[in-house]
C-alpha cells in the first residue's frame, strides 16, 4: 500500500511541476538583449530541471517535452517545429548534465559542489549546442540565409544563450537546494 501511495504522490508532484513549467513559460517572458527583442527568456525550464533532479532524467525529459510542445503551439508558434526541436535538445542537454553531476556528487558525498559545477557546465554546454542548432534551424523558420544567422551569432545568439543558461543555473541553485531539504524533512523525497 505504501508503494502505491508513493507512486501517486510522485505522479501528483510531476503533474504540478509540469503545470508550473507551462505557466511560467507562458507568463514570465522577457527579452534579455535590447538588440534582439525576438529572443525571449522564459522561466519554464526551471521546474523541469527541478523535476529531473527529484525524479530522474526520463521524467524530466517527458515534462520538458510537454512544456516545449505547449510553447511551440502558443507563444513561439512562429518558430514552429524547428523551435520545438531546438528547445527540446538544448534543455535536455542542460537537465541531463545537471542531473549527472548532481548524482555523482551524491555518491562522492559532495552534492552541492558537484551540483553547482554541473549547473555551470550545463549553461556553457547548452550555449555551445545552440550554435549549430541555430545555424541549422533558424534559417528555416526565419527564412534568412545562413550567413545572416552567422552574423547574429556572436553579438546576439551566443550571449543570449549564455545569459539564459546562467539565469536558469542560478535560479535552480537558489530554489533546489533549500527545496531538497524541505522535501526530505517532510518525507516528500528520498534524497
Amino acid at each position: 500500500m505504501e508503494t502505491n501511495r508513493k507512486k501517486t504522490l510522485q505522479l501528483v508532484q510531476k503533474a504540478m511541476l509540469t503545470a508550473l513549467a507551462i505557466v511560467l513559460m507562458l507568463i514570465v517572458r522577457f527579452p534579455l538583449l535590447p538588440s534582439a527583442k525576438f529572443l525571449e527568456y522564459d522561466m519554464g525550464d526551471i521546474p523541469v530541471i527541478i523535476a529531473t533532479l527529484l525524479f530522474g532524467i526520463p521524467s524530466g525529459v517527458i515534462i520538458l517535452a510537454a512544456e516545449a510542445l505547449v510553447q511551440s503551439l502558443t507563444v513561439s508558434a512562429a518558430s514552429s517545429w524547428e523551435g520545438f526541436v531546438m528547445h527540446f535538445l538544448s534543455s535536455s542537454l542542460f537537465l541531463i548534465i545537471t542531473y549527472l553531476f548532481y548524482t555523482l556528487g551524491k555518491k562522492k558525498k559532495n552534492s552541492k559542489l558537484f551540483f553547482v559545477i554541473g549547473l555551470a557546465i550545463s549553461a556553457v554546454a547548452t550555449a555551445a549546442l545552440m550554435i549549430p542548432l541555430n545555424l541549422i534551424f533558424t534559417p528555416m523558420y526565419l527564412g534568412v540565409p545562413v550567413q545572416a544567422v552567422k552574423e547574429m551569432m556572436l553579438p546576439v545568439i551566443v550571449p543570449f544563450n549564455l545569459i539564459k543558461g546562467a539565469i536558469n543555473a542560478f535560479a535552480c541553485a537558489v530554489i533546489f537546494l533549500p527545496l531538497k531539504n524541505i522535501l526530505k524533512k517532510t518525507n516528500f523525497s528520498d534524497d
